[in-house]
C-alpha cells in the first residue's frame, strides 16, 4: 500500500510570491476569511543571551508600525478589516515558529453583498487582553505561549461586508507591516515587557512546572529543553529596545516566512494578492543570514533517564506518564493511512476499555488514563505517550489495575466484537465529518494546512479521507490489528527494571522501553505507600506482568426495545395540544399524523385524533409545542451543519431549588445521574452505544436550571437514538450508589485543587465574602459527606416534571420526523412520586431575592504557590438578566402576558446593560494594562439571572503584581465612578456596541447560539424570538448615550460599594 495519497481538491501552493504561500479556497460558514503568517523563528533560534525575544517580538510588533504608530493605530487599522484584538488577531511562539493569525469577515463570493444596518466603523478596540487562555499540553501546561481567545471576543464586522479581495488586500498589508516594518518604540516596548514578566509569572503554575521536568527527562541534551519560549525574567529585565530590533531584524526575513489563506477567493486571486500586498520587501531582509542556534533532535531508543519523580506542594493526585520517542512518520501513502487507522481503532478500543475499568473502581483510586501517539513538528519526533492519573490515597492500587489492563491489550490484542465495533466507530467518525466538508470552520481548515506544510504531509479534505478509511479498513485483519497493538504498547510493558535485576532485562527490551515521569504532591497521606523511583519500577514491572484475557462485549441493537416503547405508548396516548400564542406567531395546523417505529421495524401506534397545534414565528422561523403531559417543545431548522443536530432538554429550578441544609443535592445529583448507567445498562455500555450512533450526551446544573444535551448526526438513525438516550437519562436514570461516591470524590479533589489555586481561590472567596447563600457557594467537603444518595436523587427528580420541562433542538432535521420522535419518547413521559408537582412555578410570582451580605469586606489570601502570582477578584450586585434592580421587576399580569411592547423594552435595557458593562470593560483594559501596565490581564463581566433570581452579579478579575493589588482596586473604583457620572464619549459607546452587533451577526449563523438564544422561549414571561434574538442589530446600531445614562442607576449603585478579594503565591 504505497500508492501517493491525493492532495485537498482546492489546496494550491503559491511558490513564485515574494513569500511562499498556500491557499485553500472555502466558502466559510460564518463568512470568515482566514490569515496566518508563519516566521519560522522560535526559542530554538535564540542565543543563550536572548531567551524569550521570539515571544517578546511577537508582542512589540503590535506596539506599532511605519504605518501604524502606536498600539492604538493597530487596533484601528484592524476594526477597519472588522477585526478585534485578542478574538480575531492573535499570535503564538513555539520552539520553531512564531505565528501571527487573523479572521475578518468578508462577502462571500456566491452571494450578492448584503447591507445591514450598522455604520461603517471607524475605531475599534480590544475587548480582552490580546494574550489571555493557555492551551493545555500532555502534563496539564503547555510551554508554547499559544493563547486560546475566549469564547465571548467576537469579531467587528463592517457593513455592507466588502468582498473577499478588499479584505485580503487589507489584511495582508497590516501583516506586511507586522513582518517588514515594526518600530519597537522604547517607552511602550518597556511597558510590554513588564506585561510579559506578568505572563510568564501567571503561567507558573504547578502544571507548567511539571511540564518543564518532563521535558529535562525526555530531551535532555537538546533546545526543548534549554529554550521554553516564555523566557527567563532576568533577561527580560536588560534587553533595550536596541535588542529587541536586532533580532526582529535578523529574524523576520522574506524567505523565512510563508503565509496560509483560507478564503472564498481562487488561487489565482490570492497570488494577485499577495503579489500586490507583499511587493515591497526591504533588500537586506530577504537573504538568508543567520543559522538557528540548536539543532532538531534526534534521540530515539534507550531513554537517557529511566524514570524521574517530580514533588509539588500544590499538586492534588499523583500522575504517571510513560513516554518513548520515535522517528517522524508523516502522512504520505496509503499504507500511512492504514497504520492511522489501526493507531485510532488502538486508542478507541483502549479509551473504552479504560472507562469501564473506572466505572468498576470501588475506591475512586482512577481519575483518568489514557494512551496517545502524535508526530511533533516542535520537538522534531513522534511521541508515544502512556498517561494515569490517581488518587493519592490510592495510587498504588489504580496504577496496579491500569497498566494491568495495558498488559491485556499488549499480550492478546483486541476481541472479534470490539475490533468490529471500533472499526464501525471509526467510519460512522470520519462519515459524519465528510458531512460536513461544506460547513467546516475555516479556522480549523487553516490550523490543520499548517500543521501538514511544517510536518510535510498530505493535506486532504474529510471526504478524501473518508474514503481512504473505506478503502484501508477491509485490509485490516484482526491478527495485523493485534499486531500493531503489540507494537505501540510495547514502551509502556517493558517498564525499564531496577538496577540491581536489569542486566538481562536491558539487553532484551531497553530499545523497546519508555522512561517514566512521575508528578505527586509533596506530602502523601499518612499511611500510604511514599514514591520513591526504585519502589515505583518495580510496582510497574509487577502490574505488567502475567495479564488475564479481557472478555469481549456484544452491542443491543436498541437501548429501549420497540416493543417495551410500544407498550408505553398506547398506554399513555399522548398528543400535541393548542399553545398560548405571543404577539407576532401564528397558528399553523396540520392533519392528525401515525407516529412511526423505525422503518426496519413497520410497526405503527395510533396516537390522539385531535389536531396538532403548531406556533410558528414567521420572523425567526421558530416552531413552538405543548405535548399534553405538559411538556413543550421550541425548535427551528438550519442548514449550518449539515446532518447536525443539537437537543437540550432544561428543566426549571437548578441549584435555587436546593435547600439551605442539603447544598450542592442538584449539582451532585445530576453528575450522579450523568456517571452512572440507565435503564438496566452500565455507564460504559450506554457510552459506547452512544460513540457507535454518533451521540454525544452532557449534563449540567446550573444556578437556575438543569439540563441533559445530545448531539447527533440524522444520518443512519442518529436523530432517534439521540431521543432514545435522552429519555434514558431523563425517565430511567440509575442513580447507582457507586456513581455517587464517584461524584463525591471528584467533587473533593475539585475542591481541594480549588483551595491550592490562586484563581479558583479568589473566585471561590469572593462568593463567600458578597453572600451567604449557599445555592451561590462552594459547599465545603463537610457538607457534601453528609449529602446522601436519595436526597441527591429527589433534588433532581424533582425537577425532572413534564410541565417543567423545555425540549430545545436545532438543525439540519426533518420537522415531521422530529415532532413524532419526540411525542413518542417524552409524549409518555411519567411523573415519578417526587416530581408529582411542579418545583416551581415561573409565573411571575416566584422571583427569589439574594442574600447579599450588608457589609462590604475584603480579603486576601496568600496560597503556597512557590511561583509569585495574584489573581484579584471584585464584585458587587448588579441588574437582572432583563436589565432591571430587583425592585423594578413586576408582577403584573403583563410580565406573564406581554405585548410585543412590552417585550421590546425589556430586551432593550438588558442591551442597555450589555453596552455599559462593556464599555467600562474596554476602559479597564485601557487603563490598567495598556495606559498602567499594572496587570496581565482585566476583564469587566456581568451575570444577570434570568428565570428565578431578581438580582445579577458585576465581577472584575485582575492579574496584577501582587504589590500593584491597592492601585488596581483604586483605579477599578476611579473608572466605574467616571462610567456612572457619564464619562464617556461616542466614540467609546461605538467601540463596545461593534463586538455585540458582530456577536449576533456572526451567531445567527451557529446552531450553538439558537440553541442558547431559544431556550425559555416557552415560559409565558420570554419575549418573543423576534425581541430576543433578531432586534437586537437594529436596536444596537441606534443607541444614544441619553438611553444608557437612564439606565445607569439601576447598574451601578450610588454608593458604588465592592467586594474584594485577592489571591496570592507565596512565591
Amino acid at each position: 500500500m504505497e500508492g501517493v495519497l491525493p492532495s485537498h481538491p482546492r489546496l494550491k501552493r503559491i511558490r513564485n510570491a515574494p513569500v511562499e504561500c498556500w491557499t485553500v479556497q472555502h466558502e466559510d460558514t460564518k463568512g470568515m476569511l482566514h490569515v496566518y503568517l508563519e516566521v519560522r523563528s522560535g526559542s530554538a533560534h535564540e542565543r543563550d543571551d536572548q531567551q524569550g525575544m521570539a515571544h517578546l517580538v511577537e508582542h512589540a510588533v503590535f506596539l506599532g508600525t511605519k504605518d501604524m504608530p502606536d498600539a492604538a493605530s493597530v487596533r484601528v487599522a484592524l476594526a477597519n478589516i472588522g477585526a478585534s484584538m485578542g478574538a480575531d488577531s492573535n499570535a503564538f511562539t513555539d520552539y520553531l515558529q512564531t505565528v501571527y493569525t487573523l479572521r475578518c469577515p468578508c462577502a462571500s463570493t456566491g452571494m450578492e453583498q448584503q447591507a445591514e444596518t450598522q455604520p461603517e466603523l471607524e475605531k475599534g478596540g480590544m475587548r480582552e487582553g490580546r494574550f489571555e487562555a493557555t492551551q493545555v499540553g500532555r502534563i496539564g501546561g503547555s510551554l508554547s505561549t499559544r493563547e486560546i481567545a475566549p469564547a465571548e471576543n467576537v469579531a467587528y464586522m463592517p457593513t455592507p461586508r466588502r468582498n473577499a479581495k478588499e479584505v485580503l488586500t487589507d489584511a495582508l498589508k497590516l501583516l506586511h507591516q507586522f513582518a517588514f516594518h515594526a518600530n519597537l518604540p522604547s517607552e511602550a516596548l518597556s511597558k510590554e515587557i513588564q506585561t510579559v514578566i506578568s505572563e510568564l509569572q501567571m503561567r507558573n503554575t504547578c502544571d507548567y512546572r511539571a511540564e518543564v521536568e518532563f521535558m529535562h527527562q525526555v530531551h535532555p541534551d537538546c533546545y526543548l529543553s534549554q529554550r521554553f519560549p516564555i523566557g527567563l525574567e532576568e533577561q527580560l529585565q536588560r534587553w533595550t529596545a536596541a535588542d529587541v530590533f536586532d533580532f526582529y531584524q535578523k529574524h523576520y526575513r522574506a524567505n523565512n516566512m510563508r503565509l496560509y489563506v483560507v478564503s472564498p477567493l481562487s488561487a489565482e486571486q490570492v497570488r494577485e494578492t499577495v503579489m500586490a500586498a507583499f511587493q515591497d520587501v526591504p533588500g537586506q531582509r530577504t537573504a538568508c543570514d543567520i543559522a538557528p542556534v540548536v539543532s532538531l533532535p534526534c534521540t530515539y531508543g534507550p531513554p537517557s533517564q529511566n524514570i524521574k519523580v517530580h514533588r509539588d506542594p500544590l499538586h492534588t493526585d499523583v500522575s504517571i506518564t510513560v513516554c518513548s520517542l520515535t522517528p517522524l512518520h508523516p502522512l504520505r501513502s496509503l499504507e500511512d493511512v492504514r497504520l492511522m487507522a489501526m493507531d485510532s481503532i488502538l486508542q478507541m478500543a483502549l479509551d473504552l476499555r479504560l472507562e469501564a475499568l473506572i466505572e468498576e473502581d470501588q475506591l475512586h483510586s482512577i481519575i483518568g488514563a489514557g494512551w496517545d501517539f502524535m508526530d511533533s513538528f516542535q520537538e522534531g519526533c513522534g511521541i508515544l505517550t502512556f498517561s494515569l492519573t490517581a488518587s493519592k490515597e490510592h495510587w498504588p492500587k489504580a496504577t496496579r489495575a491500569v497498566f494491568s489492563e495495558v498488559a491485556k491489550m499488549y499480550e492478546y490484542g483486541l476481541g472479534v466484537s470490539e475490533f468490529k465495533f471500533c472499526c464501525e466507530c471509526l467510519l460512522r467518525d470520519a462519515e459524519i465529518d465528510a458531512e460536513q466538508i461544506d460547513s467546516k470552520d475555516g479556522g480549523i481548515i487553516i490550523e490543520d494546512l499548517l500543521d501538514a506544510v511544517c510536518l510535510e504531509e498530505a493535506f486532504m479534505d474529510d471526504s478524501q479521507l473518508c474514503q481512504l478509511y473505506k478503502d484501508v479498513l477491509p485490509t485490516i485483519r484482526l491478527e495485523d490489528m493485534n499486531a500493531r497493538a503489540g507494537e505501540m504498547l510495547a514502551f509502556v510493558v517493558n517498564i525499564p527494571r531496577p538496577s540491581e535485576n536489569n542486566n538481562e532485562w536491558e539487553r532484551q527490551n531497553m530499545t523497546k522501553a519508555g522512561s517514566v515521569f512521575a508528578c505527586i504532591p509533596r506530602d502523601l497521606p499518612a499511611g500510604i505507600q511514599d514514591m520513591e523511583s526504585e519502589q515505583l519500577l518495580v510496582l510497574l514491572s509487577e502490574a505488567v506482568e502475567k495479564p488475564s484475557r479481557s472478555v469481549d462485549l456484544d452491542m443491543p441493537e436498541f437501548l429501549i426495545s420497540p416493543e417495551e416503547l410500544e407498550e408505553i405508548v398506547r398506554h399513555a396516548g399522548p398528543q400535541y395540544v393548542a399553545v398560548p400564542l405571543k404577539d407576532g406567531e401564528i397558528v399553523r395546523e396540520v392533519t392528525p399524523r401515525i407516529a412511526e417505529k423505525p422503518p426496519e421495524k413497520k410497526c405503527r401506534v395510533e396516537l390522539s385524533a385531535s389536531r396538532e397545534i403548531r406556533v410558528w414565528d414567521p420572523s425567526t422561523e421558530i416552531t413552538r409545542m405543548k405535548l399534553s403531559n405538559g411538556l413543550n417543545l421550541v425548535y427551528r431548522q438550519t442548514a449550518f451543519e449539515k446532518q447536525q443536530v443539537s437537543i437540550k432538554v432544561v428543566a426549571w429550578g437548578g441549584r435555587a431549588m436546593e435547600e439551605q441544609s442539603s447544598p450542592g443535592s442538584v449539582s451532585l445529583g445530576l453528575q450522579t445521574l450523568m456517571e452512572g448507567g440507565a435503564g438496566s445498562y452500565s455507564a460504559d455500555m450506554v457510552g459506547r452505544y452512544a460513540h457507535r450512533h454518533g451521540c454525544e450526551i452532557s449534563g449540567l446544573s446550573e444556578a437556575e436550571n438543569i439540563w441533559v444535551r445530545a448531539e447527533a448526526s440524522v444520518s443512519s438513525g442518529g436523530l432517534q437514538r439521540a431521543f432514545e438516550l435522552l429519555r434514558l437519562f431523563v425517565a430511567c436514570g440509575s442513580f447507582e450508589q457507586k456513581a455517587f461516591s464517584r461524584s463525591k470524590e471528584n467533587y473533593r479533589r475539585a475542591y481541594e485543587a480549588l483551595q491550592r489555586d490562586v484563581t479558583g481561590s479568589a473566585a471561590s472567596a469572593i462568593n463567600e465574602l458578597i453572600s451567604s447563600d449557599s445555592r451561590f457557594l462552594q459547599p465545603p467537603l463537610d457538607l457534601i459527606d453528609r449529602l446522601t444518595l436519595e436526597e441527591c436523587k429527589q433534588a433532581v427528580l424533582r425537577q425532572f416534571s413534564a410541565s417543567n420541562m423545555e425540549i430545545v433542538v436545532v438543525g439540519d432535521f426533518d420537522a415531521e420526523a422530529l415532532e413524532a420522535l419526540v411525542l413518542r419518547y417524552f409524549g409518555a413521559f411519567e411523573r415519578n412520586a417526587v416530581s408529582a408537582t411542579r418545583p416551581i412555578a415561573l409565573d411571575g410570582s416566584h422571583w427569589q431575592e439574594i442574600d447579599f451580605r450588608s457589609r462590604p469586606a475584603e480579603k486576601k489570601l496568600v496560597i503556597p504557590d512557590e511561583a509569585k502570582r495574584c489573581v484579584l477578584c471584585m464584585a458587587m450586585p448588579t441588574c437582572n438578566h432583563w436589565g432591571m434592580w430587583p425592585e423594578a421587576i413586576p408582577t403584573s399580569p403583563r410580565w406573564n402576558a406581554p405585548t410585543s411592547d412590552y417585550d421590546a423594552g425589556r430586551m432593550r435595557r438588558r442591551w442597555l446593560a450589555s453596552v455599559l458593562f462593556e464599555i467600562a470593560n474596554l476602559k479597564l483594559f485601557t487603563i490598567v494594562r495598556e495606559q498602567k501596565g499594572l496587570a496581565y490581564d482585566i476583564s469587566l463581566s456581568s451575570k444577570g439571572y434570568a428565570y428565578v433570581f431578581k438580582h445579577g452579579l458585576l465581577t472584575v478579575r485582575a492579574t496584577p503584581h501582587p504589590e500593584e493589588v491597592e492601585e488596581v482596586v483604586r483605579l477599578v473604583k476611579r473608572c466605574v465612578e467616571g462610567i456612572r457620572a457619564g464619562d464617556f464619549t461616542s466614540q467609546d459607546i461605538e467601540e463596545a456596541i461593534r463586538p455585540m452587533i458582530s456577536s449576533v451577526a456572526s451567531g445567527l449563523k451557529t446552531n450553538e447560539y439558537w440553541l442558547k438564544s431559544m431556550q425559555g422561549l416557552s415560559l409565558p414571561f420570554w419575549p418573543t424570538g423576534r425581541e430576543s434574538v433578531c432586534g437586537a442589530i437594529d436596536f444596537l446600531s441606534s443607541i444614544q448615550k441619553s438611553q444608557l445614562m437612564q439606565l445607569i442607576p439601576d447598574l451601578f449603585p450610588s454608593d458604588l460599594t465592592f467586594w474584594t478579594c485577592s489571591a496570592s503565591g507565596a512565591g
